[in-house]
């Protein structure tokens, strides 16, 4: 398993899959150090196409495996109860999202999470090009809680309608967790 030693409420296990020969793989890495420097996280780096120690890293504060394959591979192989069972929350993330602490304040979904009660959570990947909306500031004007139910599923054969950015708030419920930033607390996984 990853390297423990947090000291806090919150202990983070980080988890993002990356090609070695991926020109980002260095700002992977860093996003990755600057998060468990802060003191609540460590992390599991798969390098799904070289050799684990083909990328330097801290490995007081990260481990390095090779799962080849699709990054479910990687969840089923690394991320066993074992592996996350002295943590409180596995997040999982694509690497070429931007969660370094200076973009990403992986502590406030936390707070939101705990908060809310839930146990799978996701910030809502959204805004022009390719930004993604704060994780968690405010999403409307007017909404400053939770929304309502769920919308309810379109008649059989249509889309779902495209959100409306009004209708945007702290948290919402949906019917599906999309893979690109989930975060589940250890029970959820």
């Amino acid at each position: 398993s990853a390297p423990r030693a947090c000291g806090t409420s919150f202990c983070v296990l980080l988890a993002t899959a990356v090609s070695s020969r991926d020109t980002q793989v260095a700002k992977v890495v860093e996003a990755m150090t600057a998060t468990c420097r802060l003191g609540f996280a460590r992390g599991v780096l798969n390098l799904f196409d070289a050799d684990p120690l083909a990328v330097r890293v801290d490995t007081t504060l990260i481990r390095t495996t090779t799962v080849r394959g699709f990054k479910p591979h990687f969840w089923k192989a690394e991320l066993t109860p074992e592996a996350v069972a002295a943590f409180t929350h596995v997040f999982l993330y694509d690497s070429d999202l931007q969660v370094h602490p200076e973009h990403f304040r992986l502590w406030q979904l936390l707070g939101l999470m705990n908060t809310t009660g839930v146990h799978i959570m996701q910030p809502a990947p959204y805004g022009s090009g390719n930004g993604l909306h704060k994780a968690t500031s405010q999403r409307a004007v007017k909404a400053r809680g939770l929304c309502g139910p769920p919308t309810p599923a379109p008649p059989e054969g249509q889309d779902w309608p495209a959100p409306r950015l009004g209708d945007r708030c702290v948290a919402c419920r949906v019917s599906v967790v999309e893979v690109k930033m989930p975060l589940f607390t250890v029970a959820a996984w």
